[in-house]
Protein backbone atom coordinates (compact mmCIF):
# COMPACT_ATOMS: atom_id res chain seq x y z
CA UNK A 1 0.00 0.00 0.00
CA UNK A 2 1.21 3.21 -1.16
CA UNK A 3 0.61 6.48 1.01
CA UNK A 4 0.59 10.24 -0.50
CA UNK A 5 0.39 13.32 0.86
CA UNK A 6 0.62 17.03 -0.38
CA UNK A 7 2.07 19.15 2.15
CA UNK A 8 -1.29 20.61 3.75
CA UNK A 9 -1.64 17.50 4.89
CA UNK A 10 1.51 15.98 6.46
CA UNK A 11 1.47 19.18 8.50
CA UNK A 12 -2.08 17.88 10.29
CA UNK A 13 0.10 14.82 10.68
CA UNK A 14 -0.41 13.93 14.92
CA UNK A 15 3.73 14.18 16.01
CA UNK A 16 4.09 10.89 16.98
CA UNK A 17 3.65 9.03 13.20
CA UNK A 18 6.41 8.84 11.58
CA UNK A 19 6.28 8.94 8.00
CA UNK A 20 6.04 5.89 5.63
CA UNK A 21 9.85 6.43 4.12
CA UNK A 22 10.93 6.36 7.33
CA UNK A 23 9.21 3.40 8.78
CA UNK A 24 10.38 1.68 5.75
CA UNK A 25 13.55 2.51 5.74
CA UNK A 26 14.45 2.03 9.50
CA UNK A 27 17.06 -0.55 10.33
CA UNK A 28 15.06 -1.57 13.71
CA UNK A 29 12.01 -2.68 11.45
CA UNK A 30 14.45 -5.63 10.03
CA UNK A 31 16.68 -6.98 12.70
CA UNK A 32 17.64 -9.18 9.91
CA UNK A 33 18.13 -6.96 7.04
CA UNK A 34 22.17 -7.25 7.50
CA UNK A 35 21.96 -10.83 6.89
CA UNK A 36 20.48 -10.16 3.90
CA UNK A 37 22.50 -7.61 2.41
CA UNK A 38 25.74 -9.61 3.52
CA UNK A 39 24.47 -12.69 1.75
CA UNK A 40 23.87 -10.62 -1.44
CA UNK A 41 27.68 -9.20 -1.49
CA UNK A 42 29.03 -12.45 -0.33
CA UNK A 43 27.24 -14.27 -3.49
CA UNK A 44 28.38 -11.30 -5.60
CA UNK A 45 32.11 -11.42 -4.66
CA UNK A 46 32.08 -15.01 -4.65
CA UNK A 47 30.39 -15.48 -8.41
CA UNK A 48 33.20 -12.66 -9.43
CA UNK A 49 30.99 -9.40 -9.81
CA UNK A 50 33.54 -7.97 -6.99
CA UNK A 51 37.17 -9.46 -7.95
CA UNK A 52 40.65 -8.88 -5.67
CA UNK A 53 40.51 -5.24 -5.05
CA UNK A 54 37.15 -3.91 -6.43
CA UNK A 55 35.87 -1.31 -3.82
CA UNK A 56 32.58 -2.39 -2.65
CA UNK A 57 29.91 0.14 -1.82
CA UNK A 58 29.79 2.42 1.09
CA UNK A 59 27.27 1.94 3.27
CA UNK A 60 24.95 5.13 2.18
CA UNK A 61 25.01 3.04 -1.43
CA UNK A 62 24.17 -0.08 0.20
CA UNK A 63 21.75 1.47 2.53
CA UNK A 64 20.05 3.21 -0.67
CA UNK A 65 19.81 -0.15 -2.86
CA UNK A 66 18.25 -2.63 -0.06
CA UNK A 67 16.28 -0.19 1.34
CA UNK A 68 17.74 -0.69 4.95
CA UNK A 69 19.36 1.77 6.83
CA UNK A 70 23.33 2.68 7.05
CA UNK A 71 24.14 0.90 10.25
CA UNK A 72 22.57 -2.59 8.65
CA UNK A 73 24.57 -2.10 5.71
CA UNK A 74 28.03 -1.40 8.21
CA UNK A 75 27.14 -4.58 9.65
CA UNK A 76 26.53 -6.83 6.79
CA UNK A 77 30.54 -4.88 5.87
CA UNK A 78 32.11 -5.99 9.10
CA UNK A 79 30.53 -9.47 8.61
CA UNK A 80 32.34 -9.72 5.04
CA UNK A 81 35.19 -8.72 6.51
CA UNK A 82 34.93 -11.21 9.53
CA UNK A 83 34.82 -14.18 6.80
CA UNK A 84 37.43 -13.05 5.12
CA UNK A 85 35.61 -11.48 1.76
CA UNK A 86 36.73 -7.65 2.12
CA UNK A 87 39.16 -6.07 4.07
CA UNK A 88 39.06 -2.36 5.51
CA UNK A 89 41.15 0.09 3.70
CA UNK A 90 41.58 3.88 5.15
CA UNK A 91 39.95 6.12 3.23
CA UNK A 92 38.70 3.49 0.51
CA UNK A 93 36.53 1.76 2.25
CA UNK A 94 35.74 -2.52 2.33
CA UNK A 95 37.68 -3.30 -0.74
CA UNK A 96 37.02 -7.18 -2.16
CA UNK A 97 39.64 -10.33 -1.25
CA UNK A 98 38.02 -11.76 -4.40
CA UNK A 99 36.29 -14.94 -5.16
CA UNK A 100 39.01 -17.33 -3.93
CA UNK A 101 39.53 -15.70 -0.34
CA UNK A 102 37.42 -17.89 1.56
CA UNK A 103 35.10 -20.08 -0.77
CA UNK A 104 33.36 -21.66 1.62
Amino acid sequence: MMLQMDHEESAGLDPFTLPVWLVMNDPGQDPGAYRHVHSVLARRIRGGEYPAGARLPSETELADEFGCGPDAAARALRALQRDGLARKVLRRGYISSGPDAHPG
